[in-house]
């Protein structure tokens, strides 16, 4: 593809940037990780963990 889940790795930190720079609420990805990780919230799994039919806002009242 045109590398969503590629974007979505480097600003999640999960996958360092072969080149470039990108940044999360002002936190350098590469020279601030713990600092871009303390401002998100992701899950990387293929697995349905959450229930598929309700909305994101009802898995997380659900599951909060």
């Amino acid at each position: 593809g045109a590398g969503k889940s590629t974007l979505i790795r480097v600003l999640a930190t999960a996958v360092r940037p072969d080149a470039g720079s990108a940044q999360v609420c002002g936190h350098d990805v590469v020279a601030d990780p713990a600092g871009v990780r303390r401002q998100i919230g992701l899950t990387l799994g293929e697995d349905r963990s959450f229930f598929w039919r309700l909305s994101g806002r009802k898995n997380l009242e659900f599951f909060a």
